[in-house]
């Protein structure tokens, strides 16, 4: 995945936008054994699982996961093992499904001081408790320390800080005075720079100011060293950022987003549980998949109680806010794919489907997406003769002498009974055969899917 222009690019050339949730809480601990919490009952569950349904049940094509450097290291929490191995299942897990993690410095200390300190045992260590104006000094050694494990992982990107508050713009592009906590950062470029030093050229996410909802002055701060790709992140909230697309555009303007990639880090209609604001939910999702240069956003929260939260328990029942969310992302962007035309020719060889799917990874374990839309390609050959009548008199052997037209059906099980789940048609060139192709609007969902069955009708495709 790199940058190209305002646009993200896979590694199969083609620009892709992404679309899913945050899925937090490994940014504190609540005493219970283990990092992170979820099913069953949030404190000691698996935050996992919680990922896994955001993939499988959101059909998330990007997760968010906010981190702490005191737990990544061991200061606090679980345990640098526990934690660190949390971390691993989910990138793995999202790496089998053809899924990208973006990993976000959620909750950095309160250190002042310039010069990084020895993880645990030196100053700073164990005050990354809740969320600072900006990363300090211990931040550079974190992105140290994860950029070395996931370098050049095409699956995980890296979101630097999650929010940087009221600094000046050069304090946050090269570091300084913050004149709060921590009284010091090191700036976005030298967190930048402790990721490039390891070798990762990961694409990397740049939050602006005020709570990372202001990107007016990122191209007059620019960061240099940036591998493959700077994404500005932005955050939205209805409750703090407007309900309508002029104040987005204020606070991320046109010209930034004409030169630059976006993507809306966190968004939500109020920083408070179980409500919501149906005309911000419309707008913000119209803004995101129709502004040119915002490649996509994670809503904020897969979550029970982490504020606006998607869900209402560890069921996953959607709250109001989740139910416009799950819809969205369960209607992914287009995918871009080699265009590939099925196709019947006599051979007498029968070749097996193959899926294709966007975005495409080479890292290990890799299996083909389940959730993200490809072309399907399916190659029937046959040598001649009558095709099984399985569907009526009407239905009869194949002429390849040329001049026909067929009709391709697949059955799925319905609520009531077997139904045509798609049908496409064909003309039969000259030279015998057809071919067949169709684009869906939507996925279409085979997972209950217990028989496959092609049928060719002869005469005209109605």
């Amino acid at each position: 995945l790199h940058v190209s222009g305002n646009t993200l690019v896979n590694g199969n050339g083609c620009v892709t936008r992404l679309k899913g949730v945050n899925v937090d809480s490994l940014e504190w601990y609540d005493n219970n054994g283990v990092p992170g919490e979820g099913p069953p009952s949030g404190g000691g569950g698996s935050i996992l699982a919680v990922a896994q349904q955001a993939v499988t049940g959101w059909r998330s094509t990007l997760i968010r996961v906010p981190l702490d450097q005191d737990q990544w290291f061991g200061c606090s929490g679980a345990g640098s093992a526990a934690y660190q191995n949390t971390v691993a299942s989910i990138v793995q897990y999202a790496a089998t499904q053809n899924v990208y993690v973006l990993l976000d410095l959620h909750w950095s200390g309160t250190y002042g001081g310039t010069t990084p300190t020895s993880p645990c045992s030196g100053g700073g260590w164990g005050t990354a408790t809740t969320q600072q104006m900006m990363a300090d000094a211990n931040g550079l050694t974190f992105w140290g320390s994860v950029a070395a494990a996931y370098s050049n992982n095409p699956a995980v990107l890296f979101d630097l800080y999650n929010e940087p508050t009221t600094l000046s713009w050069p304090v946050w592009q090269q570091g300084g005075s913050t004149g709060g906590t921590p009284a010091y950062t090191p700036g976005m470029q030298k967190l930048l720079n402790a990721v490039r030093a390891t070798g990762a050229n990961n694409v990397c996410l740049v939050g602006g100011l005020t709570w990372c909802s202001d990107l007016t002055q990122v191209a007059s701060y620019p960061l240099t060293n940036v591998g493959n790709g700077i994404v500005y992140s932005a955050h939205l909230y209805g409750s703090n950022d407007g309900n309508s697309s002029s104040s987005w555009n204020a606070e991320v303007p046109p010209s930034v987003v004409a030169a630059s990639p976006v993507f809306v880090g966190e968004f939500g209609p109020f920083t408070t549980c179980n409500q919501d604001n149906p005309t911000y939910d419309s707008n913000i999702l119209a803004w995101i998949d129709g502004t040119n240069g915002v490649v996509g956003g994670t809503a904020w929260s897969l979550h029970t109680t982490s504020c606006p939260n998607l869900i209402t328990d560890w069921n996953f029942t959607t709250s109001a806010w989740g139910t416009v969310v799950k819809g969205w992302t369960t209607k992914p962007y287009s995918a871009c794919v080699a265009t590939a035309t099925p196709s019947v020719t006599p051979t007498g060889t029968k070749v097996s489907p193959t899926i294709t799917a966007t975005p495409t990874k080479t890292s290990s374990p890799t299996a083909t997406a389940t959730n993200i839309p490809g072309t399907c390609n399916y190659s029937a050959n046959f040598d001649g003769g009558t095709i099984t009548d399985s569907l009526g008199s009407t239905w009869s052997s194949f002429n390849w002498s040329g001049g026909t037209q067929g009709q391709l059906l697949v059955t799925s099980p319905g609520a009531n009974g077997t139904s045509d789940a798609v049908g496409l048609a064909g003309s039969n060139p000259s030279g015998g055969g057809f071919g067949m192709e169709a684009l869906f609007p939507t996925t279409q969902n085979f997972s209950a899917l217990t028989s496959l069955q092609f049928y060719f009708k002869s005469g005209s495709a109605n």
